[in-house]
This record gives structure tokens, sequence and C-alpha cells, in this order.
């Protein structure tokens, strides 16, 4: 039987890419819109256009800067970012898959990383998502791409799968809390701590593309826990609380996004002045200098400290004066990103009026801790 498929060659000529010369062509097109197409192909149908023409298949093809871009907004790097974005501002239509330092994949734009990571300012700065926000609203019909791309990372369904996540989370936490209550010695609830370790790694498997990267309540109610079990853990120097800060709360610090981490490292406090423009130091070691955030014995041997100062690694219990200082902050800055995330769509949106904010004054703001 014969084949009647047409065969396709590749030439040089404009020829190969047109029926006839005055034709439009994909090759007419901008760069931005051939990278907009492109993200819209599947890899079968990226495949035929890069059989069919050499011209235009480095359209359908991952690209380097993407995946250098991914990479440095998942880490947290935002002069990185911004300095691939004014040379290739056509990258903010790409989407690819990263790996943020905890190792979870990731999958989406730019702009999708740095929302699903948080990385918003809780005052009047620029972080990573107002920085992205200002490019993108410098593409044609840029507001249009900012609300499509938002509505991607956050569809109708996300803040029930968020739930679930926080439900699942919190049951994991209690466990590992009832497990230390209730042991004589470490080895009685060193399964348990083995079993909360490995359900917080598990979480980094699955490739994230919807939601937030990382259920920071979970550490705020660690926290919680900590200070409503402090007294009947015996206090600052007790095994049990021990366990509770070096192996709960620093095993949950080792899966902070790098924004967060980063936050961190210079004192939640820092941050707290909604009316100040304070930005995130851009850095990840613990204020040492000498220590990186995300150090093996993180959760191991150690958890990192940050309140009002800059982070410190501490390999005892933390005392409760200090915990409820870092409690309230880490609080403050949590619920102040959600307030600044949720009107994003509205690139002119004010800031949240300071009464909407939690105050930045811990005696302002009573939350138990201690039972």
């Amino acid at each position: 039987m014969m084949n009647n498929r047409k065969l396709f060659e590749v030439l040089d000529e404009r020829k190969d890419t047109v029926n006839i010369e005055e034709e439009p062509s994909l090759l007419d097109l901008s760069p931005e819109l051939l990278l907009r197409i492109g993200s819209f192909l599947d890899t079968q149908s990226a495949g035929r256009y890069d059989r069919a023409c050499k011209s235009i298949h480095r359209f359908f093809h991952t690209d380097l800067n993407i995946l250098k871009l991914l990479h440095h907004a998942a880490f947290g790097e935002k002069k990185e970012v911004e300095e691939i974005l004014k040379k290739h501002p056509e990258l903010l239509y790409k989407k690819d898959i990263t790996y943020d330092r905890c190792g979870r994949p990731i999958e989406g734009t730019v702009y999708r990383v740095a929302l699903g990571a948080k990385d918003i300012s809780i005052n009047q700065g620029e972080e990573m998502v107002e920085m992205i926000t200002r490019y993108l609203m410098q593409l044609p019909e840029g507001e249009k791409e900012l609300a499509r791309q938002y509505a991607e990372q956050f569809p109708e369904a996300y803040k029930a799968q968020e739930e679930k996540r926080r439900k699942r989370d919190s049951a994991a936490l209690e466990k590992v809390f009832a497990a230390i209550e209730k042991s004589n010695t470490n080895k009685d609830c060193e399964n348990a701590i083995e079993e909360f370790q490995c359900y917080l790694k598990k979480q980094t498997k699955k490739v994230i593309t919807t939601g937030y990267h990382f259920n920071d309540q979970l550490f705020n109610e660690a926290l919680r826990l900590y200070g409503y079990h402090y007294r009947q853990f015996d206090g600052c120097d007790s095994r049990k609380n021990h366990l509770a800060a070096i192996k709960v709360i620093g095993g949950i610090e080792r899966y902070f996004p790098a924004c967060l981490a980063q936050a961190a490292r210079g004192g939640f406090g820092r941050l707290s002045k909604v009316n100040e423009i304070r930005p995130v130091f851009r850095v990840l070691d613990v204020a040492d200098g000498n220590t990186p955030f995300y150090h093996p014995e993180l959760g191991v041997s150690h958890f990192i400290y940050s309140g009002y100062s800059e982070s410190r690694i501490y390999r005892y219990a933390l005392d409760l004066t200090f915990l409820e200082e870092s409690f309230l902050l880490f609080y403050n800055a949590s619920q102040t990103k959600l307030l600044n995330l949720q009107p994003i769509q509205n690139p002119n949106r004010p800031y949240p009026d300071q009464n909407e904010i939690l105050t930045e004054e811990p005696k302002q703001k009573k939350i138990r801790l201690n039972g």
C-alpha cells in the first residue's frame, strides 16, 4: 500500500514554513506570543512542530533560562529572578517543574512559584510576588495574565484541599506530642517522632501544582502545643520539652520555603511593623554566619529560634517567654501574608488597613499558650 502521508523536509528558506510567501507565519509572531502558544501544547504536538520546522522548534523546547528562573524563585533569590526577567520578560508565560530547597517538586510559572511560597511582603515593601507582578503588568494585557495565573494557582477546589492538608497535619502533630507526653524515656517515643518526620518528608514527593507549598500554620500550631505542654513536660530543661523543641519544631523548620527561612533568619519581629518598609534578608544562614539554615542537623540536634532579634541555634528547650514572643510574631506575619495574598488579582489593591492586621505588640494580642 502506498503511503500518501506528506513528509516534511526541513529547509532554511522561509518557503518551508508557509504555503505562500505573503501569508502570515508563526515566525511573524513575537517571541512572547510564541512562548504563550507553546505553553498550551502537549508533548506530542510540540514534537510535531519540532520535526516540522527547525526555525520555530526552540519555542516549544525546555529553555534553560526558564529552569534558571524557576530555580532562583524557589530558592528565594529575588535579585537573580529580576535580572533574568529584565532580559527575558517573555519567560513570564512559561511554566516548568523546579525543586525548592527542601526537595519539593513544584510546577508553574515564576509568578505561581512565588505565590505558592507566599513570597509576599507583610509591610509596604516589595518582595518576590510584588516584583514579578510589576513585570507582568508591563506585558500586553498584563492584568488579565496576572488574574489567569492567580486563578490557576488557586482554583476553586484548592481551599478544600488546603483544609484537608491542615487536618492531616494537625492530627500528625497532636499524635507526636501525645507520644512524647506518655513517654518515660526517649526510646518510648522514638518511633512516633520518626513517623512524624517521615510524614513531613513524604509531603515533598508529590509535584505541587496548586495552592501553597507549605502549611505554615503547622509551625504555629507546634509552638502553641509546645506552650500548652510546657509545664506538663516539666519546664525548660526537661527531656520532653527538649524533644518537642528539637525533633518536632526543628523538624518542621526543615521544610520552610526559602522565603520563610529568610524571614526567620532576620527575625520575625523585624518584619512586624507593617507601616515600615523592611525587606526580607535574602540570605540563608543563621545569624552566626557559619551555619546554613537548612543544616542536616536541623531537627536532629538543634532547632532555630526567631523572634525580635536575628535567628539563633538552640540545642535545648525553649523558655516560655521566648516561645510566646516567637508565637505571636510568627502568627502576625503569617496572617498578614494571607491578607495581602487574597486580593492580589487586583494589582492596584491597597495594602490592608492597619486595623485589619494583627497588632505587632504581643501584649495587645493575648493568646493562651500554657495549660
